[in-house]
């Protein structure tokens, strides 16, 4: 019976302990987080600027990582015709 109460003690105490750092910490980290999205909205126009290419000059470029949108489960798109 005693550990059986412990347990519940240590519980109990756990959830009260978690609930008081996230009343603590969980202001701090939003305000952080808000600041970082306000600064993003309000300088839009900083990012990196394309280069200038010449007349002629032909690139093609992807994201870094980035997989084609159809997959192999996917399968293939068939376009029925209605028939009245």
């Amino acid at each position: 019976m005693p550990r059986f109460l412990l347990t519940i003690l240590i519980i109990v105490g756990v959830y009260y302990g978690l609930k008081y750092l996230f009343r603590l910490f969980f202001p701090v980290i939003m305000n952080r987080f808000m600041n970082n999205m306000m600064e993003g909205s309000q300088n839009p126009f900083n990012q990196q600027q394309p280069e200038i290419k010449r007349e002629g000059e032909v690139t093609i470029t992807t994201k870094p990582g980035s997989k084609s949108k159809s997959s192999k489960k996917d399968g293939d798109f068939v376009d029925y015709e209605e028939i009245k």
